[in-house]
């Protein structure tokens, strides 16, 4: 595994981040091949900054790969065939053994990771795919503002056409028209932070981050027991320093579930400034409620006349057999324009567009 030849290298003391890691996997997923030689180059470019981590790589690469193949060190080498084989558990890569036969593993891995449940990943992975899912950028759908532009085609622009008239001398030889400006709709989301969610909780943080990051207007609040603003904390550039101020603006993390009451009590202290009101609503949660189910079911319908769409994200909606039959979806899906899944970064992707779908 990619991962596990990248701890090797640092316990041999070749600096290797979060941001190298994350090079290496972009690098090999877009070479798109097995060949050693590829991700040979790849990880010397990745990690390799010094000149005294040169030999110390070659001596890794060479027993966790089971033979070295770079072309740029053995310029007359055949190129291989053979598809990548996967080193063994991090304590067991001995750099003074030869070649290992291992298992065969290539730049499918990566798609792997990608398509992986985030509640069964190690926390190494799970950190690697929650990097990965801050980098991406949501767009948004567009509404027409109050505001006119010059140009389009709806609109008649008298005042514009006379005076351009009066500057000619009285006579009109153009028409101008106008149209009005389109700004993007503001993203709201609602993340429940309850001891049920604890596993995705997180990742629903670095999504939020990521359309933050991409539109400003974007709002997040988190759910539990409490209802918590957390927008100004991920305004922040820095997405580790994000994300901490965020946690630790949140008094309720991986507590209870009142979604119902707390859902109540945004559209009373907040809809009046019409935060949802025309907006796209990102509702992520697994719809275990403990308090009063048809507080959440009014709820759920009330913000449907504000919003100008509901899409709730389950985790488990990817399971085998899923069926929305928790008394929180049940109540709530009658109101919901989508029910899509979030459990690994290609459904994070994937939400990425459905934000920005049309219909």
């Amino acid at each position: 595994m990619l991962l596990g030849f990248a701890h090797t290298l640092s316990s041999l003391g070749i600096q290797v981040d979060q941001n190298r890691v994350q090079t290496l996997y972009r690098a090999v997923l877009a070479l798109g091949s097995s060949d050693r030689d590829h991700v040979y180059l790849a990880g010397k470019l990745s990690f390799c900054s010094r000149k005294e981590d040169l030999p110390i790589y070659d001596r890794a690469f060479q027993a966790w790969f089971g033979g070295l193949l770079g072309v740029a060190d053995q310029p007359n080498a055949a190129t291989s065939e053979r598809a990548i084989p996967v080193g063994v558990d991090l304590g067991e890569a001995d750099l003074d053994q030869g070649p290992r036969e291992k298992p065969v593993v290539s730049a499918s891995a990566v798609e792997s990771l990608r398509e992986a449940d985030i509640a069964l990943l190690s926390p190494t992975d799970r950190a690697l795919v929650e990097g990965w899912i801050a980098k991406l950028r949501p767009a948004a759908l567009t509404r027409r503002s109050r505001r006119f532009e010059i140009g389009g085609s709806d609109y008649f622009d008298r005042r514009k056409t006379v005076r351009a008239a009066l500057r000619a001398g009285g006579e009109v030889s153009d028409i101008f028209l106008r149209d009005r400006r389109r700004t993007p709709r503001r993203i709201l989301f609602l993340i429940d932070i309850s001891g049920s969610m604890r596993a995705y909780a997180s990742a629903y943080l670095q999504f939020a981050y990521a359309t933050k990051r991409a539109r400003r207007s974007t709002e997040v609040f988190t759910i539990g027991t409490r209802l918590t603003r957390v927008t100004r904390s991920l305004s922040e550039s820095n997405v580790e320093r994000a994300i901490n101020l965020a946690l630790h603006d949140i008094p309720d993390w991986s507590g209870g579930t009142r979604l119902g009451s707390q859902l109540r009590s945004f559209i009373r202290e907040f809809g009046a400034r019409s935060i949802a009101r025309g907006a796209i609503v990102v509702i992520a949660s697994d719809g275990w409620e403990r308090g009063d189910v048809q507080m959440l079911g009014d709820g759920v319908a009330h913000l449907s006349r504000l919003a100008k769409r509901i899409i709730w994200v389950n985790p488990h909606m990817h399971r085998p057999g899923f069926a929305p039959l928790t008394a929180g979806m049940e109540i709530a899906l009658p109101h919901l324009d989508r029910l899509v899944s979030g459990h690994s970064f290609n459904s994070f992707d994937d939400l990425c567009h459905e934000i920005a779908d049309p219909r």
